[in-house]
């Protein structure tokens, strides 16, 4: 009988543009890990499969003090930049 081999995982970054809705193409089932800011730049940080087929992945980036809607996806973390705070929402 065959051994069955185990999914492998990573960690990837995915530097974005601080925009209010983020897309991000990443592999399917990744796992949000943490957000933050890197040498300027919007980064997420997940655990991937990276043999995983790629699927889009939609967030939700607010300022502290901008409207959101009742339906707001859940929370992922807040992101320092500067003198901005964002605010990271969607599927973890």
């Amino acid at each position: 009988m065959a051994a069955i081999t185990p999914a492998i995982t990573v960690v990837w970054k995915f530097p974005v543009v601080v925009q209010r809705h983020i897309m991000i193409d990443m592999p399917s089932g990744a796992t949000i890990l943490s957000v933050g800011m890197q040498e300027g730049h919007l980064c997420f940080w997940a655990q991937v499969n990276p043999k995983a087929p790629l699927t889009t992945r939609r967030f939700l980036c607010v300022g502290t003090g901008d409207v959101m809607s009742a339906d707001t996806p859940p929370f992922i973390g807040t992101v320092f930049d500067r003198q901005f705070v964002w605010h990271i929402f969607g599927e973890k």
